[in-house]
């Protein structure tokens, strides 16, 4: 999909979502929560936005978007951001199972 359908799927099924001014590049699709459908944005595309536009360096990039952009709450339509690599050491507290794949009844071995 283009940005422009991206925008006008989200705006159909949700006219009140809120979209990240000057990271077009980033949006990669849709989430919904709570009912609603929020723009999603890809984390790594912003902080590759951020490095190639402001010419930030790479931990800069990570340390604006976590504090400026992911860290923004604009009201109930506020955007969401996917980290799409799993950290497995960063993720040890969570009580999800990395191993297990939906459907599976019992943890793979």
């Amino acid at each position: 999909m283009t940005y422009d359908e991206i925008v006008a799927e989200i705006v159909k099924r949700n006219p009140d979502a809120k979209f990240a001014d000057g990271l077009e590049d980033a949006l990669v699709g849709y989430a919904v929560s709570e009912g609603r459908t929020l723009a999603l944005y890809s984390s790594q595309k912003v902080c590759d936005v951020l490095v190639k536009r402001d010419e930030m360096d790479e931990d800069e990039a990570q340390e604006f978007f976590e504090f400026n952009i992911a860290g923004a709450f604009i009201g109930p339509n506020t955007p969401v951001f996917h980290y799409f690599q799993w950290d497995r050491e960063a993720s040890e507290d969570l009580p999800l199972d990395p191993d297990r794949r939906i459907g599976d009844t019992e943890r793979a071995s």
